[in-house]
């Protein structure tokens, strides 16, 4: 179930717990606000606890930049970010595992911000779509791996493939959103159609965390999105060239 204090809700990375698991855990300040908690611990003495400021990002890298702590341990070539409607070079990047799905691009000499709408491991080419509303970045399908139910009635449900209406989210914090999801395939992979759009926020190798009201229902890892498609003329023409 969701805590209390939807901003500190952890159901996102308990969706792929097992249920008897589930059973035998405690959440003893599931159901109290984190301002309440932090009184609590000044009531009972606990000021270190009850003033300590809050945390955020990644927890265990310190200080350091994402990018610069990743870069210790994976390295990709350098290569080209391109304008995914007019195959325009835009600038140059230090490798694609630096950057993700919707991540925003400033560059000095552009008049507005681009941001990331697809990346080719293959060729090394980020491609980029300018402005936070460009329809490359919305997705209304997902495609999921073999989910993981916390209650086995929705797998069955699943089974006899019935359609499952449930919300959706595919990042902590992220909105809810309704969708409804089929079985597809012979290895109970899922599609996810969306009743409105998901703009940014869907990669491959997330999670889609599925919601019925208070309830997470479980989790897929994602393997791909409906694709954009760019205009033609830049369908035709060789990107090399624009480089």
């Amino acid at each position: 179930m969701k805590a209390k204090d939807l901003n500190k809700d952890q159901t996102f990375f308990l969706s792929q717990v097992r249920e008897e698991a589930l059973r035998k855990t405690l959440f003893p300040v599931g159901d109290i606000l984190k301002s309440d908690v932090k009184k609590l611990a000044e009531k009972s003495g606990l000021i270190h606890f009850a003033e300590k400021k809050e945390s955020f990002g990644i927890c265990f890298i310190g200080n350091r930049k994402f990018k610069d702590f990743i870069s210790e341990y994976i390295s990709t070539p350098p290569g080209v970010m391109v304008d995914i409607d007019t195959g325009r070079r835009v600038c140059k990047h230090k490798g694609i595992h630096l950057w993700t799905l919707g991540q925003c691009i400033h560059q000095p000499s552009q008049s507005s911000a681009y941001y990331v709408c697809d990346i080719n491991p293959a060729s090394n080419i980020i491609y980029v779509a300018a402005g936070r509303n460009h329809p490359s970045l919305d997705c209304h399908q997902i495609f999921c791996a073999k989910p993981h139910w916390i209650s086995g009635r929705h797998q069955k449900l699943m089974e006899t493939h019935q359609v499952l209406v449930c919300d959706v989210r595919t990042r902590h914090r992220a909105n809810f959103t309704k969708c409804n999801i089929m079985f597809f395939g012979d290895k109970g992979k899922l599609v996810v159609d969306l009743a409105e759009p998901i703009s940014g926020l869907v990669a491959p190798g997330q999670y889609a965390v599925f919601y019925d009201g208070n309830e997470c229902l479980g989790s897929a890892m994602i393997v791909g999105k409906d694709k954009y498609e760019p205009r033609k003329q830049f369908q035709n023409n060789e990107i090399c060239h624009s480089l």
